[in-house]
């Protein structure tokens, strides 16, 4: 095989160049922000792990001070029944109030 040799006007060469030089530029700015892409990525990965580490401490700490409380007598659930019973009773005196007055009205 032979090479071929085909001129180029002037033109055609500066506009080459620039498409060649405008390209590399490109890459250059693509490999630019790729990089910054795995800086930040080994970044959030360090922070998930940092993030890992003190979850598991603070659950250590949280069963260590759920160990060394004293513990009680009182029922969570007793406790939540009776203040929706009070909250209950508490509504049934406002509406009782509330018809008393609406009575009181008509006779007025």
């Amino acid at each position: 095989m032979t090479s071929e040799h085909i001129k180029l006007s002037k033109a055609e060469i500066i506009y080459s160049q620039k498409n060649l030089l405008e390209s590399t530029i490109d890459l250059l700015k693509i490999t630019k922000k790729y990089k910054e892409y795995q800086n930040l990525r080994k970044n959030e990965l360090a922070m998930k792990i940092l993030l890992k580490n003190k979850i598991e401490s603070l659950q250590d700490s949280l069963a260590l001070l759920d160990k060394l409380l004293p513990k009680t007598s009182h029922d969570i659930e007793n406790i939540s029944a009776e203040k929706k019973y009070l909250a209950r009773e508490k509504m049934d005196l406002e509406d009782e109030i509330e018809s008393i007055r609406k009575k009181l009205s008509m006779l007025r």
